[in-house]
């Protein structure tokens, strides 16, 4: 988890504050470090993904106990799938995949949104679906924490927004709409200012020391 979040193999080498520069050594570092560890080249992309994801973004950490049949299930969907990477940013996207993931633990807990979020799968939306999955079982102890940005030259990571509520904030987009299809401005506009799904309010500020704490203490 240090490496991925951080890049580091030790809690204590993680800097203070990161340039672009110092980012893509520590990322040269790593690969270095852990090439050896993949039957498979991974490729640019592929490392770019794995490793330092705290200094490219704030990052929302929802812990939920899980059975050993649960974490079995997971593992048998993930071995029965082919290694191979498709993306496409309709179907399937990377929230697909952790929605289709998740829902090998709690089925039935995650679907799109086609009113917030015009069918394609978002990141808010599987936050969203599993934050009402949970409020349905108030009997699973879980927690919601947030690891901030580490400080330095990286582009500042943003609010978690679906479809239509970035669409929306994002004006210089409405305003070809506006002159096109006025009645779907009023659609789009409408349903960005209902989106209030659940963005992980009320979450914990953890550091990156207290951050795996909670994680070794939430995994038992």
């Amino acid at each position: 988890m240090a490496e991925y979040l951080f890049s580091v193999d030790r809690l204590n080498d993680v800097p203070a504050s990161v340039g672009k520069e110092r980012f893509s050594q520590m990322q040269a570092d790593f690969k270095t470090r852990e090439s050896s560890t993949f039957a498979e080249n991974i490729g640019p992309e592929g490392w770019l993904q794995i490793s330092g994801e705290a200094y490219r973004r704030r990052i929302v950490m929802v812990r939920v106990p899980t059975t050993p049949e649960q974490d079995a299930r997971v593992m048998h969907w993930l071995n029965a799938r082919r290694n191979v990477s498709s993306f496409n940013l309709f179907y399937p996207n990377c929230a697909d995949f952790t929605g289709q993931l998740l829902g090998q633990l709690f089925p039935g807990a995650f679907h799109r949104s086609y009113f917030f979020d015009a069918g394609i799968m978002t990141p808010r939306q599987n936050l969203a679906s599993l934050h009402a999955y949970l409020e349905r079982h108030p009997r699973l102890r879980w927690s919601v924490s947030v690891l901030p940005q580490v400080p330095g030259e990286m582009p500042r990571s943003g609010h978690l927004r679906g479809i239509t509520e970035a669409y929306l904030k994002s004006w210089w987009f409405l305003l070809p709409l506006d002159a096109l299809d006025p009645f779907e401005l009023g659609t789009v506009t409408a349903s960005g200012l209902l989106d209030h799904r659940y963005r992980g309010k009320n979450a914990t500020i953890a550091l990156p020391a207290t951050f795996f704490e909670d994680a070794d203490e939430h995994s038992h």
